[in-house]
């Protein structure tokens, strides 16, 4: 619980890099987890590091083909892949 209101807080102060190392722990203490790793390739993302981006936010499809927000991070994967570097 600690780490998801760290996560939130670095977040909410716009934090990229501290808030990608809260959900990388998370990713640590529950693997299973496949919204970690969603919510890891949005934040690579908004850091432009869209290769890595969009492999972790396929992986999440994969992994959750009937999540609720498939339709968003389907189209999310799409604005990433045009800025592939």
């Amino acid at each position: 619980r600690i780490l998801r209101n760290l996560r939130t807080a670095h977040l909410a102060r716009r934090d990229w890099p501290a808030a990608l190392d809260a959900i990388e722990l998370l990713l640590v203490l529950e693997p299973t987890d496949p919204e970690h790793g969603r919510d890891r390739g949005l934040l690579l993302g908004r850091m432009g590091r869209f290769t890595e981006a969009v492999v972790g936010l396929r992986r999440y499809l994969e992994e959750r083909p009937d999540a609720a927000d498939v339709p968003d991070v389907q189209q999310v994967i799409g604005i990433f892949a045009g800025r592939l570097n």
